[in-house]
């Protein structure tokens, strides 16, 4: 049985204003689909049943858009009510009721090819990441440090010319991570830590503790995150990279 899917959709999106002022981030067309459909079809191909979707902001407007899908799939609501202060830590942890088996989790504004997905689903680590590396890195990217199969760090604020890869935005929990995840997020929610964060911080303190972080390289395969308008004008040019045609754009001619 495949594990079910996380998606993180309660941000705003602010760099993307106007263009986000009444509509979620994840809404935004891209080609003839918006990215959270790209993200549904891709899930309900790989043959995903259970799908769950942290809102925020616009939450009515995803729930309809949700409603809309017509694909299989199984799509649950939970509300971030506290996602004007707090980063995506706390949706995850809004949505921890529902996190009672092995799951994939996923950022909202991510586009990537399904080929990635299908990688990380047949990982046999407890706990893994996808990752991605490339020449150079810079303040924005979520990099990383390797040793061996393992992470053991990661944080935007890594020295890029120390980081190893980034972060797609992509990781798996099987069962037993999952209990450990979860109290990392409460500990952190309930403890004096600060709560505006992403939820790679609880993945860290999940390394500090010795838990092991595998990851997985994405090998090439093409993906993208949606925060800024050059983004979403490459996205939209190149949409087809993330589709599985795009296997005949990574094969030389």
């Amino acid at each position: 049985m495949l594990p079910k899917a996380v998606i993180l959709v309660a941000g705003r999106g602010r760099r993307l204003l106007p263009r986000t002022q009444s509509c979620p981030k994840c809404l935004l067309p891209i080609g003839e689909s918006t990215i959270i459909e790209h993200q549904l079809c891709n899930l309900s191909n790989l043959g995903f049943e259970e799908v769950v979707l942290v809102c925020g902001f616009g939450a009515d407007k995803i729930r309809c858009a949700a409603a809309r899908f017509g694909g299989t799939l199984d799509i649950q609501i939970v509300v971030n009510e506290q996602f004007e202060v707090g980063d995506n830590l706390i949706s995850l942890w809004a949505a921890r009721h529902s996190l009672d088996r092995s799951f994939v989790l996923l950022n909202g504004d991510n586009l990537f090819h399904p080929n990635i997905l299908e990688s990380l689903t047949s990982a046999r680590e407890g706990c893994c990441l996808m990752i991605s590396q490339k020449d150079c890195y810079d303040g924005d990217d979520m990099k990383v440090r390797t040793a061996g199969t393992r992470i053991v760090e990661i944080g935007k604020e890594l020295d890029p010319h120390t980081a190893d890869a980034e972060s797609i935005g992509i990781m798996r929990f099987a069962s037993g991570a999952v209990d450990v995840l979860k109290e990392r997020l409460e500990n952190i929610v309930s403890g004096d830590r600060e709560t505006d964060c992403c939820y790679l911080t609880a993945v860290q303190a999940m390394i500090d503790t010795s838990y092991p972080v595998h990851f997985r390289d994405a090998g090439g395969l093409p993906w993208a995150d949606v925060d800024t308008f050059d983004d979403l004008s490459f996205a939209r040019t190149h949409m087809s990279m993330f589709s599985q045609s795009a296997r005949d754009w990574l094969e030389p001619a």
